[in-house]
């Protein structure tokens, strides 16, 4: 994994250029009840949701379970790897966790996987493929039902995704899903509390990630995604952008995030010939 250099000046590396950032980070502190927590547009009133990506690349969020357990994510990816033959299967959806390492707290579907990873930390996870192109989408999170092991109790969230109408600005009303709901798969977590279901933590952190095969950021495929956090059917109502020097300690310089308040999204864009000029913003 190669180390870039400043731009306009190309950054030469040996092998696959890590071009990971965390373009857009956003941080919930005060979500109503810690029910719900989503990107693109909520479920009001419904049980438990939390509304998560609707994007390119990667969108994960890898603190909504503090509650619960000891971190999640889910998203969806480009190119998910398959467990088996560890080659990429195309585009779909992701679901992990890292309080367990046991396939019996995951469900999945006829046609998904599951995996067992110790690259990251020791987690589960379900993946599914899921032919997501430009457009609008909800992924939501969903607390099921409630299953008791040897005593310990635990609630079943489901990870599914639909896509929906667009957003035109100025429009505050919920888009409406404009297809049919796909299962991605679920997972398992334990109650702090004996008959407390559990809940999504308030805070949570969304990122972009990059994995290329280029040479230089300048070629890097150009994405652009907007996005927005949703908890108990209401949208986040404060959070900030960021742009991070992960993993090697330098920004991925042509990158840029910007919050669009006509539309409650916050816009990410990166690769090719993208300038950054947006700083770090934050909204309420």
């Amino acid at each position: 994994r190669g180390v870039g250099a400043g731009w306009p000046t190309p950054a030469r590396v040996k092998g696959r250029l890590d071009a990971r950032h965390h373009a857009v980070r956003r941080q919930r502190t005060d979500l109503p009840g810690g029910d719900q927590l989503g990107v693109l547009d909520p479920v009001p009133g419904g049980p438990q949701v939390a509304d998560l990506a609707g994007g390119a690349a990667e969108a994960v969020d890898d603190r909504l379970q503090r509650r619960v357990a000891d971190g999640m994510e889910a998203g969806l990816q480009t190119d998910i790897q398959h467990t088996e033959t560890m080659e990429g299967v195309g585009k779909g959806l992701i679901f992990s966790t890292w309080w367990s390492f046991d396939s019996a707290d995951i469900r999945v579907a006829e046609d998904g996987f599951h995996q067992l990873g110790t690259h990251e930390g020791r987690f589960v996870g379900v993946r599914r493929t899921f032919d997501w192109t430009v457009g609008d989408y909800r992924a939501a999170i969903t607390r099921a039902e409630v299953d008791v092991v040897n005593g310990r109790e635990l609630d079943w969230f489901d990870l599914t995704i639909v896509p929906i109408a667009a957003k035109a600005p100025g429009d505050t009303a919920r888009p409406e899903p404009t297809g049919e709901t796909t299962w991605i798969g679920a997972m398992r977590f334990p109650r702090r509390m004996s008959g407390v279901p559990a809940r999504i933590e308030s805070r949570a952190a969304l990122f972009m990630e990059v994995y290329s095969g280029a040479e230089t950021w300048a070629e890097v495929t150009p994405w652009h995604v907007d996005l927005m956090g949703y908890g108990n059917g209401v949208r986040c109502p404060t959070g900030r952008t960021e742009y991070p020097r992960y993993p090697h300690g330098q920004l991925m310089p042509n990158a840029n995030a910007f919050i669009d308040a006509s539309r409650d999204r916050v816009h990410v864009l990166f690769g090719g010939d993208v300038s950054q000029t947006s700083g770090p913003q934050g909204w309420s």
